[in-house]
């Protein structure tokens, strides 16, 4: 059935269809290369078989997004994933198209991150607005930095928190982060870390990170030398696999037990099982979490859902 409404991006009233916030293929991706279905951390006792849609955008502003979406999955997103380059050639229509994930991510709950980070309301409204007009193509010139971080299997005896490889790899998720001096929008899927700054920031913490609005060459080894971002995202994990376990009932655990058992060579071989893998053989590194800043009885930082002092406060 036809649904009629005003397009988040072209503000017209138009036939809207339903669809993702973030593109198809990525969904896709993760369906594919994992349990072939999804658990909400806010509601994992229901398996999903796709990721929630909304009705945001008409058809012809879909299609604004689509050439930059084909150019990243066939030029960037798969041979990344597959053969992970150290460098490649890249242009114009990559930050177009990061441009246009960061903006749908802001603009699905704008109100909200303004609500949330009050200070910065001015830079949140300009650049929504900036971003949308070059999404448009009524702004040619650079609207923001826009920086791309890669990743990978951490390999290694410690990992900062739970799940952090589950998440590093293969998590879908953006929001709106700011301190008392810097705001950034994040977009975060497959390992692929997106931010962009709406205030002033420091560049020479970001290495082999900015992508250019004319295209150019994309190389490793990256670098974020500003431990902030390192602390957003180590919370970031530990805040989803928290909510995960405390909303997860015991009958849906077994189920997931379960479903591993049974499809042990299937999850062994894929890329979820990797990560899976990796994740349990690693230990949490205690001195991540200063013992100075967290309660007894508060939950442990490393999202097992203990106390922690039962936990790394031991």
């Amino acid at each position: 059935m036809a649904f009629e409404g005003i397009c988040k991006l072209c503000s017209n009233k138009k036939i809207l269809r339903k669809s993702h916030i973030f593109p198809n293929f990525i969904i896709s991706w993760l369906r594919e290369t994992g349990s072939g279905y999804f658990r909400m951390a806010e509601n994992p006792n229901v398996k999903y078989q796709d990721i929630p849609k909304g009705r945001f955008f008409c058809e012809d502003c879909e299609q604004l997004f689509c050439e930059g979406e084909r150019d990243f999955s066939e030029k960037i997103f798969y041979p990344y994933l597959e053969n992970k380059p150290q460098k490649f050639e890249y242009s114009k229509s990559l930050y177009y198209f990061l441009i246009s994930v960061l903006w749908r991510v802001l603009r699905s709950k704008l109100d909200d991150y303004k609500n949330e980070h009050r200070v910065f309301v001015k830079e949140i409204d300009k650049y929504e607005e900036e971003w949308r007009y070059f999404l448009l193509h009524k702004k040619n010139s650079m609207v923001s930095d826009v920086h791309l971080f890669m990743t990978d299997f951490v390999k290694s005896s410690y990992i900062p928190v739970k799940g952090f490889n589950r998440y590093m790899v293969r998590g879908i998720d953006g929001t709106v982060l700011s301190n008392s001096s810097e705001c950034y929008v994040y977009v975060k899927f497959s390992r692929f870390c997106v931010f962009a700054p709406i205030t002033k920031y420091d560049e020479s913490k970001w290495v082999n990170t900015k992508i250019s609005d004319k295209g150019g060459t994309w190389s490793s080894p990256q670098e974020i030398k500003d431990g902030r971002i390192g602390q957003f995202l180590v919370e970031r994990i530990r805040s989803a696999f928290t909510r995960y376990n405390k909303n997860i009932s015991e009958k849906q655990k077994q189920s997931v037990r379960e479903y591993q058992k049974k499809n042990i060579e299937k999850i062994r071989d894929s890329e979820l099982g990797e990560a899976l893998f990796y994740d349990s053989i690693s230990s949490v590194d205690t001195t991540f979490f200063p013992k100075g800043r967290i309660g007894r009885n508060d939950l442990c930082p490393c999202g097992s859902n203990l106390k922690y002092k039962k936990c790394h406060g031991r």
